[in-house]
């Protein structure tokens, strides 16, 4: 019987008792310092609070960033870590004890969440109980009414490796509002959550992973429009993950000269192809040409201008158009000050 199953029973799920713990078996516990994750021991765990022996002197009130992660965990396996955040109850010499701090909702509806994402989870694996429980909140604060749709297209639609990398997909837009201290709005349409979720689910590169998330994020703050979002949408669906690599290329040397997003950029910026082949991680030319060229066709990017006759190219065009600058602050999980009108997204290949 499961860690999770175990909680299960022992709190019914109907005594809702809150300190119904259980030994921890399988599970590794990591609390962020600030620089760096470190490994702590777990005396006992429930789904609203942990015990952790010994590490850091903590007193009450104390807010820490804690990662639970399946032993045996391979790097790279986003399946098996979950990051969760938590505050100290009490403290003494021999460790803390902590309850879980979910967003959006108050204990007793965690604790649903939790008996839900049991029955939601055939692996019945206890990370990925907790991944279920923290995206389904993310879910019900974003659009409670699209909940039920969504939850059926991550758990009956999807095959399991795209359902995991949807939940991913959730779970990274959640992290990147509550890093920057953005309140997501309620109300967000399930067609376009679930246009993110189907398109985001089919990649297995982080890159792309993240840009879904981050799209997911900044279609979820205040004054983001769906049907404009949706726009941006049908833009990333077009690109690979070349593409994607050189738009964010683009984006970061926009913001190191100082480009705020919302405004045109003053400048050009233009990069050899050396620079280019490390951006495109070692991608053929021929394959960086194809890339700079759909990226100009699709609207996102200036043209790379090919010397005359049979010359190689020797610099690539990294200079994004007011289109792709917007795109690229979406998928970073920012709006730009100014929504203003986009030109319409041109037919991919």
């Amino acid at each position: 019987m499961s860690i999770i199953r175990k909680i299960a029973v022992k709190i019914g799920l109907s005594e809702r008792r809150r300190d119904a713990r259980v030994h921890p078996r399988g599970i590794d516990a990591f609390y962020w310092t600030g620089t760096k994750e470190e490994r702590v021991k777990i005396k006992n765990i429930s789904p609203t609070g942990v015990f952790l022996l010994a590490g850091q002197p903590w007193s009450p009130g104390t807010s820490v960033l804690l990662t639970l992660q399946s032993q045996g965990w391979i790097d790279g396996n986003f399946k098996q870590r979950i990051r969760l955040r938590a505050s100290v109850v009490w403290a003494d010499k021999d460790g803390a004890a902590l309850t879980f701090v979910p967003q959006y909702i108050d204990t007793l509806g965690w604790l649903d969440l939790m008996s839900k994402a049991v029955t939601l989870t055939p692996q019945n694996d206890a990370v990925q109980v907790f991944r279920m429980a923290k995206a389904l909140a993310f879910l019900m604060r974003i659009s409670p009414s699209a909940a039920g749709e969504i939850s059926q297209l991550i758990t009956k639609e999807l095959s399991d490796e795209r359902s995991a990398t949807a939940l991913e997909v959730m779970l990274q837009a959640d992290e990147i509002l509550v890093s920057k201290g953005y309140t997501p709005r309620t109300g967000v349409s399930a067609p376009l959550i679930r246009r993110i979720l189907e398109a985001g689910s089919k990649t297995s590169e982080e890159l792309m992973r993240q840009s879904w998330a981050g799209l997911l994020a900044s279609s979820c703050l205040v004054g983001s429009e769906d049907s404009i979002s949706l726009t941006f949408v049908d833009l990333l669906f077009m690109l690979r993950p070349l593409h994607v690599r050189i738009l964010m290329a683009g984006g970061q040397r926009a913001i190191e000269s100082g480009w705020m997003p919302g405004t045109s950029l003053s400048q050009a910026f233009h990069c050899t192809m050396g620079e280019m082949k490390k951006i495109a991680e070692n991608g053929k030319m021929a394959g960086i040409e194809w890339a700079l060229n759909d990226l100009h066709d699709f609207g996102l990017l200036e043209l790379t201008v090919k010397p005359l006759g049979f010359a190689p190219l020797d610099h690539a065009n990294l200079t994004l158009t007011n289109t792709g600058l917007e795109l690229y602050t979406r998928c970073s999980g920012q709006l730009p000050p100014h929504q203003d009108e986009i030109a319409p997204a041109k037919t991919a290949f």
